[in-house]
C-alpha cells in the first residue's frame, strides 16, 4: 500500500580515524536494498572515503553478512511492532 509509507530512523556510524574533510570525487558508495519476502525496509549505503574504486571479494562477502543481519533485524522489529 503506497499510502502507508513512513520514514523510519536513520542509523549511521563512522570511523573516527578519518574525521574532517575528504574529497567527494574519491568517494566510493555501495548501495544495498533491505528487503524481505513481502516488505521493502529501505536501503543501506556504505560510503568509503579511502580513494578506492571497487570492493575486493572478501569485502563483498563481509558486507553481504552485515546486510543479511540488518535485514533479519528489520524483519524482527517489524514483527514486534
Amino acid at each position: 500500500d503506497s499510502g502507508s509509507n513512513t520514514l523510519g530512523k536513520r542509523v549511521s556510524w563512522s570511523d573516527s580515524k578519518y574525521s574532517g574533510y575528504y574529497p567527494r570525487d574519491k568517494e566510493f558508495v555501495v548501495e544495498f536494498q533491505i528487503s524481505g519476502r513481502q516488505y521493502n525496509y529501505g536501503k543501506i549505503f556504505y560510503r568509503f572515503t579511502d580513494s578506492r574504486n571497487k570492493l575486493e571479494v572478501h569485502e563483498e562477502v563481509l558486507l553481504e553478512r552485515i546486510h543479511d543481519g540488518l535485514s533479519a533485524f528489520a524483519a524482527k522489529i517489524r514483527k514486534q511492532n
